[in-house]
């Protein structure tokens, strides 16, 4: 693996982790009601799910899974009813007064992040469709698998943080649970298309 595939391999993932979908939408979500901490724990909870789907990948399974119509199926409508779920919880939320007054509840970030990102599709085709286009097949396997796994873990991770920090900040200059509520409203609705669009 040459230093022009690592490049191009930074800037696809880059490009893909900086494009909004269901982990910057939770990642925001996140910020919005528990500051920066809480993003940065949500979104350990989404590379978690990367992580996973990163062994799956090395393991060969993911390949396998997305050979099969009936579990793709099923990851795609299992993802699609979960961004229902938290779109809808936060369409019908009542708001909060302000991020650095509210707890985080770090084992429920970290397990929403992980299973929104388990049963986000479009993780299983990156790791099992596209990862392997940069796999150097005259090269140790483990090496590259790891390197780029890093990788992705890093700059996906970066961006959560990132998305995390902006709606932290906007969240900082809003005031009133009334703003709060329309925030939540919004990413809901977010989340709802998302899982809608997923579904269609």
């Amino acid at each position: 693996m040459d230093l022009h595939t690592l490049i191009l391999f930074a800037l696809t993932e880059a490009a893909m982790a900086l494009s909004p979908g269901p982990a910057v939408l939770l990642a925001m979500s996140y910020g919005s009601r528990h500051g920066i901490r809480g993003a940065a724990v949500g979104a350990a909870g989404i590379e978690l799910g990367n992580l996973a789907w990163f062994v799956f990948s090395a393991a060969g399974l993911t390949t396998l899974l997305l050979a099969s119509s009936t579990a793709f199926a099923i990851i795609k409508w299992a993802g699609a009813a979960y961004l229902l779920y938290l779109g809808v919880r936060l369409l019908f939320s009542r708001g909060h007064a302000s991020t650095a007054t509210m707890p985080v509840p770090q084992g429920r970030l970290v397990a929403q992040g992980f299973l929104t990102q388990m049963s986000n599709p479009k993780a299983m085709i990156f790791f099992g469709a596209l990862l392997p286009q940069f796999i150097d097949p005259a090269a140790p396997f483990a090496i590259q698998f790891l390197v780029l796994g890093v990788m992705t873990l890093i700059i996906d991770y970066s961006a959560l943080i990132l998305y995390g920090w902006l709606a932290d900040r906007g969240a900082r200059m809003a005031s009133g649970p009334k703003l709060f509520r329309w925030f939540d409203r919004v990413a809901g609705a977010f989340l709802v298309g998302a899982g809608a669009k997923l579904a269609v």
